[in-house]
Formats: C-alpha cells, sequence, structure tokens
C-alpha cells in the first residue's frame, strides 16, 4: 500500500492543511515524500522547512519522529517485534511542475548520472529515506535509453553500497505513465523492469485529445461502446500494455486517485459521462484548481444538493449539481478495482495523494481516511486503530501540528 505525500498541502487552508503529523502509519506499507528538487544534477530540498532549522525540526526529521513513535507504541503493544512493520519512507524526485529538462539534463552523460547517483546516497541516508522514487514525466523517444542506463546504474551502486548492521539497501522505485503512446515513446519495459523494486503505475489523469465532453480519469475498464484512443484510457489496458511490454505483473503497483475531474456542464439536462461541457469546472474552497477537487470536496458537493450517479454500464462513478460535474472513486468503486488487481496478481495499489482523502473523518465518514481504509481492508491488510490519542492529527506520543 504505497501512499504519496505531498509537502506543498501544508499550505492548504484549515481544516485541510496536512502535515506529517497527519499521516496514519497502519494504513501504508510505503509513504513517498513528493518532491524533492534537482540542481547541479543533485537532489536538494523543494520547500523551505524540508530540512531542519536552527528554530525547530524540518518535515524530513517531523517523518522520522512519527515513525519512530509509532515503532515505540507497537513494541509496548506487543503487536510487533520487528522495524520491518514500519513504513517505508521513500522521496520522490520530480513531478509534474518539475518538467523534464532536468531529467533529460542530468542522464546525458555519464559524468551527469554519476554525480547524481553519487551524492544522493548521502541526501537520502542523512534524512533517513529508505529508498529513491523517480517521478519523470515524462520521457521521450530520445530519452529511452537514458532513463534505462540511470536505473540500471543507480540499482548496481544502491546494491553496492556498505551499510552497516542493520541497515537496509536502498529501494529503487519509479512513478510511471499509463498512457499508451507516453509508454511506446519512453519506456523501455522490459529494461526498467529489470532494475525497479516496484513500479507505481499512475492510472489516473489519464484524458482523451477531445476536452469538449466530460470524462473520467481513472476508469478501471473501457466503456462498451467506445473505440480508438478512448477505448486505452483506462487502469486494465494500462496495465495489460506494460505486462505485453515485459514488466512483471506482481510489480506494478496500481494507481488510484483520491480526486475527482470536474466539467462545466453546457446544459443541466445532459448529465452523462461524455456529455459536452463548456470547460474545466470551477475551482473549490480548498483545493482551488479548476478541473479537479478533493474527495472530501466531492462529498461536500454531494451533501449540499449534488447527485451521485453510478453508470454501471460505462463503469463510471460521477456527481453532478447544477451543472458542475465531477468523476471520481469511492469505497465502493475502489473496492472493484482493488478485487480486480489481486485477481489480475498485482503486487498492490498506490494512492496520490493522502491529503485528499478524509484524513479528519470530519465530511464523508465519521472515521479518518475512509478512501485509503477500503483500499487497505480490501487488500486485506489489518488496519485496526491501535495507536494512542495523542492530540488532533498526531499519530504519535508527543508530536504536535
Amino acid at each position: 500500500m504505497v501512499c504519496y505525500y505531498t509537502n506543498w498541502a501544508q499550505y492548504r487552508r484549515s481544516p485541510w492543511s496536512y502535515v506529517p503529523e497527519n499521516v496514519d502509519p497502519n494504513l501504508c506499507t510505503h509513504v513517498i515524500y513528493a518532491f524533492a528538487n534537482m540542481e547541479d544534477n543533485q537532489l536538494k530540498p523543494y520547500e523551505w522547512n524540508d530540512e531542519d532549522k536552527p528554530w525547530g525540526k524540518g518535515m524530513y526529521s517531523r517523518y522520522d519522529m512519527l515513525l519512530d513513535g509509532y515503532f515505540i507504541v507497537r513494541l509496548k503493544d506487543k503487536l510487533n517485534s520487528a522495524r520491518g512493520e514500519v513504513p517505508k519512507i521513500l522521496l520522490a524526485v520530480g513531478g509534474w511542475n518539475f518538467g523534464t529538462q532536468p531529467f533529460k539534463n542530468m542522464t546525458s552523460s555519464l559524468d551527469n548520472r554519476n554525480t547524481f547517483i553519487e551524492t544522493s546516497v548521502p541526501f537520502l541516508r542523512r534524512h533517513g529515506f529508505d529508498g529513491l522514487d523517480l517521478d519523470w514525466e515524462y520521457p521521450e523517444t530520445d530519452d529511452k535509453d537514458n532513463f534505462a542506463l540511470l536505473l540500471k546504474e543507480l540499482r548496481e551502486y544502491y546494491d553496492g553500497e556498505d551499510v552497516s548492521i542493520g541497515t537496509e539497501k536502498l529501494l529503487l522505485t519509479a512513478a510511471l505513465s499509463a498512457d499508451i503512446g507516453r509508454i511506446d515513446a519512453g519506456y523501455n519495459v522490459s529494461e526498467l523492469s529489470r532494475y525497479l523494486d516496484f513500479i507505481n503505475l499512475m492510472t489516473y489523469d489519464l484524458a482523451p485529445d477531445d476536452r469538449t465532453i466530460t470524462w473520467h480519469n481513472s476508469l478501471l475498464k473501457a466503456p462498451p461502446n467506445v473505440t480508438d484512443d478512448l477505448a486505452t484510457f483506462n487502469a486494465a489496458s494500462a496495465v495489460e500494455k506494460w505486462i505485453q511490454e515485459g514488466a512483471s505483473p506482481s510489480q506494478l503497483v496500481l494507481g488510484i486517485p483520491l480526486y475527482g475531474n470536474s466539467f462545466r456542464l453546457q446544459s443541466s439536462q445532459s448529465t452523462g459521462l461524455y456529455a459536452p461541457v463548456e470547460g474545466p469546472g470551477r475551482g473549490q474552497t480548498y483545493t482551488r484548481q479548476d478541473g479537479f477537487l478533493a474527495y472530501y470536496e466531492v462529498c461536500e458537493l454531494l451533501q449540499t444538493g449534488g447527485v451521485r450517479v453510478w453508470d454501471q454500464t460505462n463503469m463510471a462513478l460521477y456527481m453532478y449539481r447544477d451543472n458542475y460535474w465531477a468523476a471520481y472513486d469511492d469505497a465502493m468503486t475502489i473496492q472493484m478495482k482493488v478485487d480486480w488487481l489481486k485477481t489480475r496478481g498485482l503486487g498492490g495499489a498506490m494512492i496520490w495523494a493522502l491529503d485528499f482523502d478524509d484524513f479528519g473523518g470530519s465530511t464523508c465518514s465519521s472515521q479518518p481516511y475512509p478512501l485509503l481504509t477500503a483500499i487497505s481492508k480490501a487488500l486485506g491488510r489489518n488496519v485496526t486503530k491501535d495507536k494512542p490519542e495523542t492530540g488532533h492529527g498526531s499519530w504519535a506520543g508527543g508530536i504536535g501540528t
């Protein structure tokens, strides 16, 4: 159960500001901290408070404190005696806003790659990370060989690190596209699969070229009456493509969005999937991004007159209120996705991102993290809350927000 944490969610308005102490370690096997920056082919912090300052702990250290506190609690309750049960924390570099050019430059020569690889180890170790997650959006045809070389050289260097007793080798993962065209253009799948511990498959934001109609950013399967590219914008098609190209099913971790995509309908009388639209839906109160809304914002709309629709024919969940329309996932569709990934033998599930769930249990549910809990339970994980209650939003004793 891979969970992405975003270091800019701290700036969101209360009560939806999100910080390390909001993470529930019961629910994730891996937490990936997004994002780090890269300068002169070296990892660098992105936010001003990622690292420690003379006046206080940075967010990297607050993660270490959170997990140390969680580990102590687990030992006291005799629920675990192995540190391996504590979630692994990886650092992601890249992302959409980062762009592709820094990766192109870094991978373009052996010297540049060596600088990145050799300096990444002390950076990760200094800040307590268990591995590195590469989020290059997106390699192009002329990057295909260099990307594979980077992963090969990273794997060899990480495996060759002389680690002390009790310290594990660094993990190497990547967030990779579910778009068929991008897979063909930028990935040597069989090579990438050789060097990655697991692949976080971004089976969301699957957008057709036609932006004049409503669409769902993360369908499980293709609707029965679509053709051409529309038939590929779904999780099952992406997974089959990766497997066909040489990835092992058990290496693939299926991405599930905890957010929706929204539109402004042309007519409140035409509200279905692929209905005509005037443009993206207006940004909501907290996420403030047109065409996008968090799950807790979906719940707020449903509670104020929104209509929930399960389109059985197209296996698409959406809601509308007047001329506002949004597609999303809930516990029901998540159960379907997890049932499918287990049947297909995939390695697990990944969510983007922690801060979009109702992490306080105040809007969508009386319990925190309704979507993440639904995924974890569907995967067969024990998500019984065994933590002490130490204050609002804090899962480890003595750590405040």
